[in-house]
């Protein structure tokens, strides 16, 4: 699958969630426990399908501060922007570091891969 980029720099074809990563409920069921252990964020199975937030408007997280403004500045991701790496860019990969560490050595590397590394 060729790579695809959020407007953050987030590797969409590397995420559980995206919708070329998905054969079945099963694994829209892993993804849902995946981001309640590791994210405290709840999603219900049938939701569980992104085609990345530069898809259009209803993909991606409705509460994202990047996109809209990457959108704005008609940029393709936030590493193409004067202003690289503002403080909505680094919020957005700050928020990843906490999880990581929380659960450090007990996170199984197949998880890392699947729910922190893209």
């Amino acid at each position: 699958m060729a790579e695809v980029l959020s407007y953050c720099g987030y590797r969409c074809d590397r995420c559980p969630a995206y919708h070329a990563n998905l054969t079945s409920d099963d694994d829209r069921k892993r993804v849902q426990e995946g981001w309640i252990k590791y994210y405290d964020h709840r999603v219900e199975v049938d939701e569980v399908d992104c085609r990345g937030c530069s898809a259009g408007p209803r993909e991606g997280n409705p509460d994202c501060r990047v996109r809209p403004c990457a959108v704005e500045k008609g940029l393709r991701t936030c590493a193409d922007c004067d202003e690289f790496a503002c403080d909505k860019i680094a919020r957005q990969m700050d928020a990843i570091k906490p999880i990581a560490q929380k659960h450090g050595e007990a996170m199984p590397p197949e998880d890392y891969e699947r729910y922190i590394s893209p």
